[in-house]
């Protein structure tokens, strides 16, 4: 397949991917829990859909949509066609939220950005290249060691 991390690859290459990415994550005790899983949408469509939790009350929510190319079972060829992650602070609100492109609104890759700790709930909006998931939970990772001492002060342990 290509060195492409959004093009086509075989749905087992993909799975060990995504498993090696958060096995990788809770190794640095960043990611304390995965609840996401791939569920059959319809002839064709895969979505990977549900929570990484994370340390410092930070979740990420997963959506994900993939289209099976060619092939069947674990041999299949998939590929992302729509995503969204959404990274928030159980109780406090959004940190950022990446979108692939809208029909509606940006109809390009962006990233929703909240300033957290002042209640903002509008964001601001920036185009971005797309990022893997494995991208946004470093992301979330480099915030939370950015941001420990102020997230503590709201959120004690």
């Amino acid at each position: 397949m290509t060195g492409d991390p959004h093009g086509p690859n075989k749905f087992a290459n993909y799975d060990h991917v995504h498993r090696s990415v958060i096995a990788h994550h809770s190794s640095t005790m960043f990611v304390l829990e995965d609840t996401t899983m791939w569920v059959l949408i319809g002839q064709g469509q895969l979505q990977l859909v549900g929570e990484i939790r994370c340390l410092g009350g930070i979740v990420i929510d997963v959506d994900k949509y993939l289209v099976q190319l060619d092939g069947e079972g674990p041999n299949a060829t998939v590929q992302t066609t729509d995503y969204s992650y959404n990274v928030y602070i159980q109780g406090l609100g959004n940190i950022f939220r990446y979108d692939s492109a809208h029909h509606d609104h940006h109809s390009f890759h962006h990233v929703h950005r909240y300033d957290v700790f002042n209640g903002d709930r509008e964001g601001t909006v920036e185009r971005c290249e797309w990022p893997t998931l494995g991208e946004v939970i470093e992301r979330a990772a480099e915030w939370y060691d950015a941001n420990f001492e102020q997230l503590a002060s709201v959120r004690p342990h």
